[in-house]
């Protein structure tokens, strides 16, 4: 069923989100939503019930680059470029809000009560970020490095945790719901790092047959301090002969027994991994409408009770799904599908500007 809804574009000149600029990660807590842009390197605080701006913060660090000029006789002279950083992941823990300054190496660290900055953590390269239950500790996986670190959200002290041997890459991460273990979804290696090859309820697809092999579901458990388990999470459906496939998002269902899997590059749009027997089901598809791409491109995905929620790049749609039956109850137009956050009956998806849709039960 295709709903026809309203997306709100939250206003603007006075520095709030505006179909000009280019937010790419939200949250929210306690009726309030945390906004970053990447190109723009704005953070925005809105009010989740009006959309109003209560304040924006544009003051982070910035970086040099080295670029060449070349001037009207041909002559190439070498400068020093200042920008800015751009705005990468962002996550809430405990009383802190963190928002990653991409090519920066760093974390900039927010009072969640003030939204003045409060402290920096040093970083290696860029990534995705998840938070224990409790918000204690930050998970910060890193994609141009071979590990993720465990974060005090109070002390800022950090663990290393290398990625199993072979994997490189980060697509998601995530926090079981219990707080035991951390899912983490590297976009390269399984086969190096001696993934499992998925059930056969996944599809008739062996990606670890494929070449490099494609992305894998890297488990771990924090009380036993190690991997518990490596499952291949590439292209179950269809044999490409190269599986570029990455996993994107993360959600779990509100028990925790389903770990909903969006992924890009991927014929399985959303692959359904069942953390009991810790196995992939059968995935999740989607059409694509894009000419040059057969695969959907799922960017995100969310859960609110027994409804699943998934953006579509190649159809710049958001789907809503019911969980238990995967039958596709409403689909929303978007302009722009990005990353979303849900708040009471609203949702709230990053695209061109900050669109927000409201949910009615159908």
């Amino acid at each position: 069923m295709r709903t026809t809804v309203t997306i709100v574009m939250l206003s603007v000149l006075s520095g709030c989100v505006s179909d000009r600029s280019s937010p790419s990660s939200v949250v929210q807590q306690s009726g309030k939503l945390y906004v970053a842009s990447f190109n723009d390197g704005v953070l925005w605080v809105l009010d989740a019930a009006s959309g109003k701006e209560l304040q924006h913060f544009d003051n982070f660090d910035r970086y040099k680059i080295s670029t060449a000029k070349m001037d009207h006789n041909g002559d190439v002279s070498p400068r020093e470029e200042e920008r800015p950083a751009a705005l990468g992941d962002i996550a809430i823990a405990g009383r802190r809000l963190f928002v990653e300054q991409v090519f920066c190496d760093s974390l900039l660290v927010f009072d969640i009560t003030t939204a003045n900055p409060i402290g920096r953590i040093k970083t290696k390269g860029n990534g995705r970020l998840a938070v224990s239950p409790d918000g204690k500790y930050l998970y910060f996986a890193r994609n141009d490095q071979t590990g993720f670190c465990i974060i005090d959200s109070e002390t800022f002290e950090q663990k290393e945790i290398a990625y199993p041997v072979g994997g490189r890459g980060i697509g998601a991460v995530a926090v079981s719901p219990d707080g035991a273990r951390v899912y983490l979804g590297i976009q390269r290696g399984a086969r190096d790092a001696g993934a499992d090859r998925p059930s056969e309820a996944a599809g008739p697809v062996d990606p670890l047959q494929q070449t490099h092999s494609g992305p894998f579901l890297a488990i771990y458990d924090i009380s036993k301090g190690r991997y518990v388990a490596l499952k291949s999470i590439g292209d179950t459906l269809v044999a490409r002969g190269d599986d570029a496939s990455i996993p994107s998002a993360f959600a779990f269902s509100g028990d925790g027994q389903t770990l909903y899997i969006g992924m890009q590059q991927c014929m399985a749009s959303v692959h359904v991994f069942d953390t009991a027997v810790c196995e992939l089901r059968a995935p999740i598809t989607f059409a694509s409408r894009n000419k040059s791409f057969p695969w959907p491109g799922c960017v995100d995905v969310a859960v609110r009770g027994q409804r699943l929620y998934v953006t579509v790049q190649s159809t710049t749609e958001l789907v809503e799904i019911d969980a238990r039956t995967r039958r596709t109850l409403r689909v929303f137009p978007l302009g722009g599908a990005g990353r979303m956050t849900l708040s009471g009956r609203w949702v709230f998806v990053c695209g061109t500007g900050l669109q927000r849709l409201l949910l009615e039960e159908p």
